[in-house]
């Protein structure tokens, strides 16, 4: 067992501040035993954590990014670097119905605790370790260390206030104002630009409304970084766990999903009929939020304000940045959308809603951030990672399921709808589509990788984490702007010879080094 003393209290428990890029100092007691850590959190005090892990609360009330944890209920927790890091509050108060007797009960159950003298308001957790196969497969298929490396396999991969400069969570107190005046009739629209701090206001959103509600619906409308879904899409989900992680860390099947573009900017007119056909799939049976894109510049708040006559949210909430080339030109509000929704469509009579004006809580993060083409391949990662389980460690082991399809059932297309050769699908990540909407939109039912073609027997060989029950519905193979990472490619194990479609080295007449990052091929 390994017993830290307590860290020094801090006289007055204060906001994170995003200029200061610390772990916030608490009264805390940590305690190993082998595969579990014990925490012991004073009231009124917060903890960052960097790691993962299954949280459950013993004693006392803990939040983390909006969401009151309950008790004795296992809750899986991700605070990576690359992202802010996790915060945990106790928010114990004196008017808890727990008893000194049965706090004492409840440690005398972690025997080597119960002489520990706590109070009332006191907050018990316990971290257990827990194996996520398709957080490993991300792992290997990365350059970058986004959670610790322990040196005893037994602990959990989780550290309480860390000691490197970490980029850390910090909440407005203003966000809970907004999110408590919203209703079952709410529709409640974010926006801003780019690394404003959109999503977690998303995640903090989903997180405090799950507390009074069951479900929420998540309209999805930002392509370039979808919040539960595979980039290069906008798609309705309905949300019934708490979000405590990055993106790819919870992603889920959507309710419908339809197929865009990842920059919109190649056809905003086709974006905005997206949009259009997805919100008259809406069913408004629980509070709805919708994640807009960060795209700001130029005809930004032309596109903006012609989603807004289709989505017609009841409010809006504008994250702003001290840097004015995040912001729109001008304020999102009625006015504004009619002068602007002209370009590309839509009818702004009878709008009415009601803009939150908040200061983006990202300004002045200056620690190490994953950018955002990283973050799509690591979506990328987390959804095939669900192949990869004790027997499988990657796609091309012969465990992986393959399913055959025959070419003469399927359409291959690309993202235009035009008819592609069957070769030019080999060895790439597809969409699998269901039918095209109006023969112009895709309704979008999972993603595959192209193992290969037959073309003597016609068949196409499948790798997908999709069910047959899903796959038999899929009549368009689409060949989209989605990506499979390169280390993929060149990390498959018991492979002899040159890999197809991968390069050694880098091409010098480009004059620059691809973006796209890689694990070299022969990386430990």
């Amino acid at each position: 067992m390994l017993l830290n003393e307590p860290i020094e209290i801090v006289e007055s428990p204060e906001m994170i501040q995003n200029e200061v890029q610390e772990t916030p100092k608490a009264n805390f007691l940590c305690c190993d035993s082998k595969e579990k850590k014990i925490m012991i959190l004073d009231e009124n005090h917060s903890i960052a954590c960097y790691g993962f892990c299954l949280l459950k609360v013993l004693h006392g009330n803990l939040e983390i990014s909006g969401y009151n944890l309950p008790k004795n209920r296992e809750i899986p927790l991700f605070s990576p670097q690359g992202s802010s890091l996790l915060v945990i509050t106790n928010i114990t108060d004196e008017k808890s119905n727990d008893t000194i007797e049965n706090i004492a009960k409840t440690l005398d159950k972690v025997n080597y605790l119960k002489d520990i003298q706590i109070k009332e308001t006191t907050a018990v957790f316990i971290c257990t370790k827990v194996k996520y196969y398709n957080i490993e497969f991300i792992e290997n298929h990365i350059s970058q260390h986004i959670f610790p490396k322990l040196d005893n396999l037994i602990s959990s991969r989780i550290i309480f206030d860390p000691k490197e400069q970490f980029n850390v969570i910090n909440i407005n107190p203003d966000w809970a104002n907004i999110v408590d005046s919203v209703t079952t009739l709410t529709k409640l629209l974010i926006v801003g630009g780019k690394g404003v701090g959109k999503s977690t206001f998303l995640r903090y959103t989903v997180n405090k409304l799950l507390t009074r509600f069951d479900r929420i619906n998540i309209i999805d409308l930002d392509p370039g970084q979808s919040e539960f879904n595979l980039p290069g899409c906008i798609s309705i989900v309905n949300i019934t766990e708490p979000v405590l992680g990055p993106n790819y860390t919870h992603l889920q099947q959507p309710e419908r999903s339809y197929l865009s573009n990842i920059n919109i900017g190649h056809n905003p007119k086709n974006y905005i009929k997206c949009i259009k056909l997805l919100m008259e799939n809406v069913v408004q049976d629980a509070p709805i939020v919708i994640n807009y894109m960060g795209f700001v510049h130029g005809i930004g708040i032309n596109i903006v304000s012609s989603a807004i006559t289709f989505i017609r949210p009841t409010d809006v909430v504008q994250l702003d940045s001290v840097s004015g080339k995040k912001n729109f030109i001008t304020d999102i509000n009625p006015r504004s959308v009619q002068a602007h929704c002209g370009l590309f469509g839509g009818d702004s009579t009878g709008l009415d809603f009601k803009t939150f004006k908040i200061n983006s809580s990202s300004d002045g993060i200056s620690g190490w951030s994953l950018e955002p083409r990283q973050v799509r391949d690591m979506c990328v990662l987390s959804y095939f990672g669900k192949l990869i389980n004790q027997q499988t460690d990657c796609l091309t082991n012969e465990n992986v399921p393959v399913y055959k399809i025959s070419l003469s059932n399927i359409k291959i297309i690309d993202g235009q709808g035009n008819e592609i050769p069957a070769a030019t699908v080999n060895a790439n990540l597809v969409t699998l589509s269901t039918q095209i909407q109006n023969n112009e939109f895709f309704e979008i039912v999972g993603y595959g990788i192209v193992k290969g073609i037959d073309n003597k027997t016609k068949i196409l060989y499948l790798i997908t984490p999709e069910t047959f029950d899903v796959l038999k519905n899929v009549f368009y193979i689409v060949l989209t702007s989605l990506y499979l990472p390169p280390s993929v490619y060149m990390t498959s194990k018991d492979d002899n010879g040159c890999i197809p479609y991968v390069m050694d080295g880098e091409y010098e007449s480009l004059g620059r080094i691809t973006k796209r990052s890689y694990i070299p091929f022969n990386k430990k």
